[in-house]
Parts: C-alpha cells; sequence; structure tokens
C-alpha cells in the first residue's frame, strides 16, 4: 500500500464509465508510476457494470486513490466532479479506457519547477488490434514561449490544415497537464452539447496563458482503439453538434493576434472534419431515404456549401474525394454503398 500525502502534487482524474474490460489496466499503470506525490480521482459516472465495484476495490486498496459515485452525466462532467475535489496543485485526466507509461506524471510534472509553465505537453501512441503506432508532436523545441502560443499551439488545435509546412498537434485532454487554479469550471464544455469538446477546453484554456508550454516529445500516454466497443450506430444529433463546435471555435478565434487567413484555414479543416465525421456517421443508417435526407441536410448547410464550393474542401484523401464528387454530382445513393462497404 502506497500512503497518500497531506496534500499531493499531482491530482489525476479518471472519468468511468462501464469500463469494467478495461479499468485494470488503467487503474494499474496509474499505480505503477514512478512518482510519489500525486493521488487518483476515479468518478464512477453512474456505471451499470461492475465499474463502481472495481473502482471501490482499488480505493480499499490503496490510500492515493479515493472514489466519486454519480448519476450519469457524461465525460465532461465526470471531470468536473474530480477537478472540484483534487487537492493537487497540477491535474490530469486520463480515460479509463487508456492507459500511461510508468513515467507519465513525473516527465509532465517536471515541468513545472518553473513558474512561468502553465501547461505541458507530451507525445502519445495509438494501440489498437495492428499493434501500437507513436505520434509524434511536431516540435522541435522543448517550449513553447507565451508570445508564440496563439500561432504555434492554439490555432493548431482547432483544426488539422493541408497547407504544407503546417503544424498539426490534438486536442486530447489526456496527453496535457495543466496547473489546476488556471482551470476554470466553464472549460469543462460538455460533449453533449459539443463534439470534440476538447478542442474547445484546450482553447479556453490557452487563451487565458500568460506563461509557457513544456514540449515531452515521447509518448507517454496510449490511446487505444477498442474495436469492438466502437459504435455502429447512427448519432442522430452529431452534425449539429460538431457544426456548434465549429462555431465555437470561430467565435473563440475571432480575437487572436493571427492573421486571418491563417484561422480562416484551420476553420475550414475543423469544418471538412465536421462533414467527413458526419458522412461516415450518416453512412450507419440502414433505412437509404432516411440516409439520403441527413446527407442532404449535411450538404445543404450554407457553411458547407461554401467549403465545398470555395475550393477549400481537402482532396488528398480518397475518401475527400468520394464525398466531394457525391456532392458535386448527387451521387446519394453511390456513397451509400461505399459507405456500407466502409471499415470502421
Amino acid at each position: 500500500m502506497r500512503l497518500k500525502e497531506n496534500k499531493p502534487i499531482v491530482s489525476v482524474v479518471v472519468p468511468v464509465y462501464n469500463v469494467e474490460r478495461y479499468l485494470h489496466r488503467c487503474i494499474d499503470s496509474l499505480i505503477r508510476q514512478d512518482y510519489s506525490s500525486y493521488e487518483i480521482i476515479l468518478v464512477d459516472d453512474g456505471s451499470t457494470d461492475d465499474s463502481g465495484a472495481i473502482c471501490d476495490e482499488y480505493a480499499d486498496a490503496y490510500d492515493i486513490i479515493s472514489v466519486i459515485h454519480k448519476k450519469n452525466g457524461g465525460l465532461s462532467s465526470a471531470r468536473l466532479a474530480g477537478y472540484e475535489v483534487a487537492t493537487g496543485e497540477l491535474i490530469a485526466f486520463v480515460d479509463s479506457d487508456d492507459y500511461v507509461a510508468d513515467s507519465y506524471l513525473r516527465k509532465l510534472a517536471a515541468p513545472f519547477v518553473d513558474s512561468d509553465v502553465q501547461l505541458s505537453l507530451c507525445s502519445y501512441a495509438t494501440e489498437s488490434e495492428k499493434g501500437i503506432i507513436d505520434s509524434r508532436l511536431p516540435y522541435k523545441t522543448d517550449s513553447i514561449s507565451n508570445r508564440d502560443i496563439n500561432t504555434f499551439y492554439l490555432i493548431p488545435i482547432v483544426g488539422a490544415s493541408c497547407t504544407p509546412g503546417s503544424i498539426n498537434i490534438p486536442g486530447f485532454v489526456p496527453i496535457r497537464m495543466y496547473r489546476k487554479h488556471l482551470l476554470e469550471i466553464s472549460d469543462f464544455v460538455s460533449e453533449r452539447e459539443y463534439f470534440t469538446e476538447d478542442i474547445l477546453m484546450n482553447i479556453l484554456y490557452a487563451k487565458r496563458m500568460t506563461g509557457s508550454i513544456a514540449v515531452i516529445n515521447e509518448p507517454l500516454y496510449y490511446y487505444c482503439v477498442n474495436i469492438g466497443s466502437l459504435t455502429q450506430k447512427f448519432r442522430k444529433n452529431a452534425f449539429s453538434m460538431l457544426m456548434a463546435c465549429n462555431d465555437y471555435c470561430r467565435r473563440l478565434t475571432a480575437d487572436i493576434d493571427v492573421d486571418n487567413s491563417v484561422i480562416t484555414d484551420r476553420l475550414n479543416a475543423n469544418l471538412a472534419s465536421v462533414v467527413t465525421y458526419s458522412v461516415y456517421n450518416a453512412g450507419r443508417i440502414r433505412n437509404y431515404s432516411l440516409y439520403k435526407d441527413e446527407l442532404k441536410r449535411i450538404f445543404s448547410h450554407p457553411d458547407v456549401k461554401r467549403l465545398f464550393e470555395g475550393g477549400n474542401w481537402p482532396t488528398k484523401a480518397t475518401w475527400h474525394k468520394i464525398i466531394l464528387t457525391a456532392y458535386r454530382f448527387n451521387l446519394y445513393f453511390i456513397l451509400y454503398k461505399l459507405l456500407k462497404l466502409r471499415k470502421t
């Protein structure tokens, strides 16, 4: 048993919902950390499987672990519940179906000895049935100064640009560590209102930063693609919530001191992702007539039409070409058949 200090330096919040199959792997990776001053807050978000019981077992065995049991409210509400009781100066959020390297906390926390550092960021690895693939950050430096945050950190989060030489970085919350006092309740944007809520949380935080960002360019976080758990069901409000996120990004970047053409490029990239996901999502509809109505709803949106007709739609990827062709020639049925053949 590891004894918890009176006030740990780092709080790790783990939202938990029906992940009994993966939960041991996640918690065990946090227990193995080569860092001593931390607490683990497991937030059982109304699980209906044995996840809540597993959390209680770990809390009984380890003094560094505490559990919150709450009514189901979604990922962001679970993160917020953990944030509100966290006692550490620093805070990290780990998804319960993923896991972390043994040095995850130590390496993310180390740069904060410098009072100017307000965020640390690491790269990650994706684990699937095909194996583990590292994804490195596009930085050759170990620090991003405050004067460069908008250009080299905030704007790249908005959308992955296809423009040559562009820096693209993931918006995943779990590959970051924050100074807890700089987070605000309003940063915990609900995924039930906005898809890709992590992007919004990080933009909101970055806009208030007055210090620097530490870059640890090695994969410390393992994002796990659990094929068996991927939903094959149509998500009715996906397009609307993704468009709401795109609109929120537009508002948040309206006053950023970066060239307007750069911001527009990133917003277009975000919108292209919105359309691509929404088309894939529409392909999950079994009834062709309903699928066609959904596709028309996507393609007829004024912002989407401007994206297609303004020459800003990406065309390097095969599926981007297929979607553009379907839009131009109303090839709804052919696209429907291709989507049914597509592997998730």
